[in-house]
């Protein structure tokens, strides 16, 4: 027979609260991953718009 050694069972309720603070987490990763992808995508425009600018400075 195996011997319990001090092993705790966990609750069902610190269970659940782990799963609560997991999907939370999930869903705020979320919102960096898009705040991010939406910076990236305007440097790039910021970065195009200034080469627009630079470009029209010099032709004229």
């Amino acid at each position: 027979m195996a011997k319990k050694d001090g092993a705790k069972v966990c609750p069902l309720k610190v269970i659940k609260d782990l799963e609560k603070i997991e999907e939370k987490m999930t869903e705020d990763w979320g919102l960096i991953e898009e705040t991010l992808n939406a910076s990236y995508v305007l440097n790039i425009f910021n970065r195009w718009g200034l080469l627009q600018s630079l470009a029209f400075i010099y032709i004229s």
